[in-house]
């Protein structure tokens, strides 16, 4: 039986809902310890950590997962597999304006010199 302070290891694959690319710049954190590797490339990782810990997995433009093996039943190794969600993020609807001259723009919203 494997105690809460015991080391295991937790072998893992990340992949992504929409399945669209590898994540080559896959990082695992231990939040308790405040270190962190990379996966590898193919998604794959290999950290080790006590059953208590929280591992955040993360990869640009993708949620941060977080994982714990608290409520797993107690063994030395683990394997694991992950599923990122993209972010996505709305930006505001953009306003194309024709092009002002800056004797224009002077007149207007641009302060230009001292005071």
């Amino acid at each position: 039986m494997v105690s809460a302070q015991e080391l295991i290891t937790i072998r893992g694959r990340v992949g992504s809902v929409d399945n669209e690319r590898a994540h080559y710049d896959l990082m695992i954190v231990n939040k308790r310890t405040r270190t962190g590797t990379f996966g590898n490339a193919d998604g794959s990782f290999v950290v080790q950590a006590l059953r208590t810990d929280t591992l955040m997995i993360g990869s640009s433009g993708y949620r941060t997962a977080i994982i714990t093996m608290t409520d797993s039943a107690a063994k030395p190794s683990y394997e694991v597999y992950v599923r990122l969600m993209r972010v996505v993020r709305q930006l505001p609807e953009l306003q194309v304006i024709n092009e002002r001259t800056l004797a224009e723009r002077s007149k207007g919203d641009l302060q230009v010199g001292l005071p």
